[in-house]
């Protein structure tokens, strides 16, 4: 049924209007949230959530200096970090950052119960089958909203796939475990373990303990393949077994994910009231696959945006960054065993503290030199060529 056909019969459709219409309420959705509420000049806005609330319980982990606005909502923070190299471990310099992780729960609650409390603000359970963008109305089941701005998280992960630009899938699965004996560090964390990878793939193992017996076991991929779940199950628990070398544990739960890394133009579709958000929008870091903390970052841009009434998406973007991004990924997506190597020569040559500023975009030109120089040429010239030229 088209829009124009709703519109002119509304029959048994529930009508709203609002100023915000954010179309998901997770992550990047609840950033959005949570900047329009932090700024006293966007109190007069009202804001309208749609979601059909399908959640599963999943981390979310970034790093960060000091104290930041979500320490009540952290459920385990490490000080300290190893990378570990095929031949060597190396303690990560991490300075004054921290490496936090929050649940998905927990950060989901917190912002239902400030939707509940706030009058300006409404979450509807339904789904968004429609959309007319220029006229600010979208259609759910049994809804249609009127609104003046949009931000919309809906992702197809087929759209990179059609997408000239580079790509490779961060995918992992994760056992969380409960060990017989004290076998773990809880107060350091392993950013990357090569020590234990797959020799044609970009791949490792991320350890998160949480006590001295609990802890969670990631095998992880940067590659442009899928693998089959029992690949993943395999994997973890080879190295669980050469780890706790005959100790038992239990497996507790598990989480999996498949996270894009692309440099492809998500915003291409933006215009003056509408503005993808999150994976959607290309708010995940190209060559990190993180996005916690660049939700949080682009998420305050767009409220500044919406108080000096410019587009919505204006500056949310670096060409610098993106251009940097694009190189790498193009490595590995034609050279993947080469990521290996790639992160060991970073993670060797620069303290974790410049590496984290580099990938937050929150570096400076000489501090981004200074990381690039620290990588064999070689890779990166072939990337250019295949890029450029």
């Amino acid at each position: 049924m088209s829009i124009d056909s709703e519109i002119a019969n509304p029959t048994n459709i529930e009508q709203h209007s609002t100023d915000v219409l954010i179309i998901g309420s997770g992550l990047a959705g609840m950033q959005v949230l949570n900047a329009i509420h932090k700024r006293s000049e966007l109190n007069h806005l009202s804001v309208l959530l749609i979601d059909p609330l399908k959640t599963h319980n999943k981390t979310w982990c970034f790093w960060e200096e000091g104290k930041g606005q979500w320490e009540e909502l952290i459920h385990k923070q490490w000080t300290s970090g190893d990378f570990i190299a095929s031949s060597e471990k190396l303690d990560l310099q991490m300075d004054q950052y921290s490496y936090k992780m929050i649940r998905s729960t927990d950060f989901l609650e917190h912002f239902h119960q400030l939707i509940e409390k706030n009058d300006r603000f409404e979450l509807i359970k339904t789904t968004i089958s429609e959309l007319e963008i220029e006229k600010g109305i979208a259609i759910g089941d049994g809804v249609q909203i009127k609104a003046k701005y949009i931000f919309d998280s809906r992702f197809d992960l087929d759209e990179i796939k059609l997408s000239d630009e580079p790509s490779v899938l961060q995918h992992f699965k994760g056992w969380f475990i409960r060990s017989s004996e004290d076998v773990f560090e809880p107060e350091k964390f392993t950013m990357m373990d090569f020590s234990f990878s797959l020799e044609d793939e970009c791949s490792f193992i991320y350890l998160l303990p949480f006590s001295k017996n609990e802890a969670l076991v990631e095998f992880t991929y940067f590659s442009p393949q899928l693998a089959e779940d029992e690949t993943y199950d395999r994997l973890i628990k080879e190295y669980l077994d050469a780890r706790l070398d005959g100790i038992s544990y239990d497996l507790i739960d598990t989480e999996k994910g498949i996270i894009p890394m692309s440099t492809h133009n998500f915003q291409a579709k933006n215009s003056g009231n509408y503005c993808r958000i999150g994976t959607a929008g290309g708010w995940v870091k190209s060559s990190s696959g993180y996005s916690f903390k660049m939700a949080e970052k682009k998420s305050k841009v767009i409220a500044q945006n919406l108080i000096d009434g410019s587009i919505l998406n204006k500056g949310l973007f670096e060409k610098r960054f993106r251009f940097y991004d694009k190189i790498f990924l193009n490595i590995l997506e034609n050279e993947n065993a080469l990521g290996n190597q790639l992160f060991q020569e970073m993670y060797q040559n620069n303290k974790a503290s410049k590496i984290f500023r580099f990938l937050d975009e929150d570096s400076t030109l000489k501090e981004e030199l200074k990381i690039i120089s620290s990588f064999k040429s070689s890779p990166f010239l072939k990337a250019f060529r295949r890029e450029f030229l």
